[in-house]
């Protein structure tokens, strides 16, 4: 028991602080405020009369230490670019029947962020190099902050002024995981007899998400929206990255086990 209780003394700050990102956004501030609360009660006991209180707030305290100053290290230094490149595929020189963005979510105000815009861009390059006659874009919804991604992909597509007739934005309320979207648009590919795409996303997120589309019988022509080089520096801050690299590996274990792909 001892040794179980020394073991979770040292592992639980590095696991909380690594794992509070990776929760779904309704669970991060309060997976925050508890990691804080519990914390802070821990260091508390630094100055108990019990020497056992003592002895473990002040382990705690030098494990929190050293989980600051790891996640310190993820946020100048490229450690997600490292865990990425093994889940990069290379980009598919072939053609497809259709185009398929998985569209990156919106910020707490509606706008689309770096990975949103960098997916749908690339999306659109394509179409207009005549990849695909068909560009189908996936966007999903938050519900904690009711913002809906259909909104900026619709402005951004009619900017760039892609075909109606060529373009589909599919919008739905339960597409809010790469399996529900895989699980949505299979359903479109079988009314419009798309059987082969070109699947657009972010270079660390394009593995699982070829597995998925497999799984349910889609052929899937990969279309990172990175290279291998820039996949290091993707997502506009080394902590995002290291972040995103973290999340596709959980995700890959947790799909797994799930038989989703």
């Amino acid at each position: 028991m001892n040794f179980v209780f020394k073991s979770i003394i040292l592992i639980f700050p590095a696991v909380f602080l690594l794992l509070i990102p990776q929760a779904p956004d309704e669970l991060e501030d309060i997976l925050a405020i508890a990691f804080i609360s519990v914390s802070l009660l821990i260091l508390a006991g630094c100055r108990s009369s019990s020497e056992k209180l003592r002895w473990a707030a002040n382990h705690f305290r030098n494990s929190l230490a050293i989980a600051l100053f790891s996640m310190v290290i993820f946020a100048f230094y490229p450690i997600g670019g490292f865990l990425a490149e093994p889940l990069y595929l290379e980009h598919s020189k072939e053609n497809a029947d259709a185009i398929f963005v998985m569209a990156s979510g919106a910020t707490e105000a509606g706008d689309p962020g770096l990975s949103c815009y960098q997916r749908v861009l690339h999306g659109i390059e394509l179409f207009k190099a005549g990849r695909a006659p068909r560009l189908v874009v996936s966007t999903g919804f938050n519900p904690r902050n009711n913002q809906a991604e259909s909104r900026w992909v619709a402005s951004i597509t009619s900017l760039c002024s892609i075909p109606p007739e060529h373009l589909d934005i599919l919008v739905n309320p339960r597409i809010t995981t790469s399996k529900t979207e895989a699980d949505f648009a299979l359903e479109h590919f079988n009314q419009h007899k798309i059987r082969r795409i070109l699947l657009v996303t972010s270079g660390s997120h394009v593995f699982r998400s070829k597995k998925v589309f497999e799984k349910i019988g889609i052929e899937v022509l990969p279309a990172p929206c990175h290279s291998v080089k820039s996949l290091y520096h993707s997502m506009g801050h080394e902590l995002v990255s290291f972040n995103s690299a973290l999340h596709e590996w959980i995700g890959l274990v947790y799909y797994r086990l799930r038989n989703f792909i």
